[in-house]
């Protein structure tokens, strides 16, 4: 394992929220609020960034391509509102619904290294 690999103790539970109700401020730019343990802790926090993140990645490059949310919608076979919910934080999506939007795109979905959240401190996370 390298240094830094943060190995939790238990699976984190599914969240009970959508993304967007994890953040202070508005979707996708607000600033994720720390979580109990039984929220699930750094794994949702971290999971709220990443969908953030996406989300924010996807609406730019639906807009620079000049797509409505419908347009996309077509050309991924998804419902618009799948597509709205998705950009707007108010769900969870899954691989299958990326993986098409990123398709319909010209885009791929990577996985980065990152800074583990223990060692990034508090920048970009809001207190208790």
């Amino acid at each position: 394992m390298s240094p830094g690999h943060h190995t939790p103790h238990r699976p984190p539970p599914k969240p009970a929220r959508p993304p967007r109700e994890y953040l202070r401020g508005a979707w996708p730019g607000g600033v994720v609020r720390r979580l109990t343990e039984d929220e699930g802790g750094e794994a949702v926090e971290h999971m709220v960034e990443q969908a953030a993140r996406l989300a924010s990645q996807i609406r730019e490059r639906r807009e620079s391509r000049g797509l409505r949310r419908s347009q996309l919608a077509g050309l991924t076979g998804l419902r618009p509102n799948t597509v709205g919910d998705v950009e707007d934080g108010n769900c969870w999506p899954d691989l299958r619904t990326l993986s098409l939007i990123a398709w319909a795109l010209d885009a791929d979905i990577e996985l980065e290294a990152r800074v583990p959240l223990r060692a990034r401190g508090t920048v970009g996370r809001a207190g208790p």
